[in-house]
């Protein structure tokens, strides 16, 4: 949000400089000073309109443990912070911790409202410092009050063996923001609050690995995982009660292996971008490897809307409600008219049971590769801007209606590995990298035909 105020404010103050020149006396008497003078007074016009919230003051972190810049060893005695925008802890300055099965107790709310993705009022925080928790328990109930959040290029934390509990709003179990990596394994990560990912990465460089743990959200609009910078989950169990059961915005990756993954309340898995108008936002990324997805929602399992994706899929199980398994397309984020989906969706010894739909702002492309089996269609409704499928020889798919399509390409020149079903696919003649067709017409097995498109966009 504070960067969607940033970037108005600019484009305001672009707008007011850019036609000052209108508001100046004509001719010589349009003096340097004059100029000079109009610049200033839109200067502070705009600054007067701009939000409170961009005039704050620089953010003061307090705790009841302040470590700054030594090596540090602590065991079994409670630390507990009760006063708001106190942490329980505060490493900072590269300092070295060592925290050993405490009890890490941290009430009171964030007082402001601000700095929640600074750290501000978290239970445990790092800012360039080094922490390492073992068996250790961490609670907290305040708003914006995370439980492990750790910040700066120099800021890595290790836990092992220890339980992050929150239940107040905007108040995530693990973060890592702005360069800082967290790294853990056997944990219980319960968060409770509105907008309370367990797992939540934020900025360049910004890592999150997990492993052998368990982890469940109950808030709204709290995933099992926002990423907004590079997660990691293995071997792990993962639930969302009340929400999306992960979330990747942005050119940012969120990667599972063998992970059992259930969430879903408006969508199953969203990949979107909150803003993507002239400047390439790049591309989100998610790799699933033997892992299970059941998604909660009403109907389907990914939502790619306002961004590019490129998502892999392999040896996994993908449970879900209705016959549309991805769903391509203009959404609540971004400018109307301008806000579809690039989605490049691959298949490694994957089966894939749904259809996938796009709009016409959007483009789709299916790679099946060596030990797939797709039994679905896409753009089935010739609607999609594009949509294209790829197939290696020992890939197969069963088509579940007509599909319409900018490029095919089979390994298997025979097309034996295509069953129609009683189904078309067209295909764009005009396009080059259907040339090996020649614009030909081809029987399918079971009754269905490849054919050109008749009506070429």
């Amino acid at each position: 949000m504070h960067r969607q105020k940033r970037k108005t404010a600019g484009l305001v103050l672009a707008l007011l400089l850019g036609s000052a020149g209108l508001l100046l006396p004509h001719g010589a008497a349009a003096t340097e000073a004059a100029v000079a003078k109009t610049v200033q007074a839109e200067r502070a016009a705009v600054a007067a309109s701009l939000p409170q919230a961009e005039k704050h003051a620089p953010v003061q972190f307090t705790a009841v443990q302040i470590i700054d810049g030594v090596p540090v060893t602590m065991q079994g005695t409670p630390v507990t912070a009760t006063s708001p925008d106190q942490s329980a802890f505060l490493i900072q300055h590269g300092a070295n911790v060592v925290l050993q099965k405490m009890e890490i107790t941290k009430s009171g709310d964030n007082a402001s409202g601000e700095y929640t993705d600074g750290g501000l009022n978290a239970a445990v925080l790092t800012t360039d410092a080094n922490a390492s928790l073992d068996t250790c328990t961490v609670t907290s109930d305040g708003t914006g009050a995370s439980g492990i959040f750790a910040s700066g290029m120099a800021g890595k934390v290790r836990a092992h063996n220890t339980t992050v509990s929150t239940s107040g709003e905007a108040s995530r179990a693990l973060a890592a923001v702005n360069g800082a990596t967290i790294s853990a394994n056997k944990m219980t990560l319960t968060t409770a609050g509105k907008e309370s990912p367990a797992l939540f990465a934020f900025g360049d460089d910004a890592s999150l690995l997990v492993s052998d743990s368990k982890i469940t959200t109950t808030g709204a609009d709290s995933p099992c995982v926002y990423s907004l910078g590079t997660v990691s989950l293995v071997t792990s169990t993962a639930t969302a009660t009340n929400s999306e059961m992960a979330v990747v915005e942005g050119s940012n990756d969120l990667t599972l292996d063998a992970v059992k993954l259930t969430g879903g309340k408006k969508y199953g898995l969203l990949l979107y971008a909150s803003l993507w108008e002239d400047a390439d936002p790049g591309t989100a990324v998610l790799a699933v490897r033997n892992s299970t997805l059941t998604s909660t929602a009403p109907a389907g399992l990914f939502y790619v809307t306002n961004t590019k994706a490129a998502v892999t899929l392999e040896n996994s199980v993908l449970n879900y409600s209705g016959d549309v398994v991805a769903q391509v397309g203009a959404g609540p984020w971004g400018t109307p008219g301008r806000n579809g989906a690039i989605f490049d969706l691959t298949l490694t010894k994957q089966q894939l049971n749904g259809n996938i739909v796009a709009d016409k702002l959007s483009k789709v492309s299916i790679n099946l590769a060596q030990g797939s089996t797709w039994n679905g269609t896409v753009n089935t409704d010739a609607s999609a801007r594009e949509a294209n499928v790829n197939m290696h020889a020992l890939a197969n798919w069963s088509l579940s209606g007509d599909a319409h399509l900018n490029i095919f390409t089979d390994d298997d020149l025979k097309l034996e590995n295509v069953a129609s079903n009683g189904y078309r696919i067209y295909y764009n003649a005009k396009n080059k990298a259907n040339k090996w067709l020649e614009g030909k017409r081809y029987k399918l097995s079971d009754g269905g035909q490849l054919v050109p498109e008749p009506k070429v966009k």
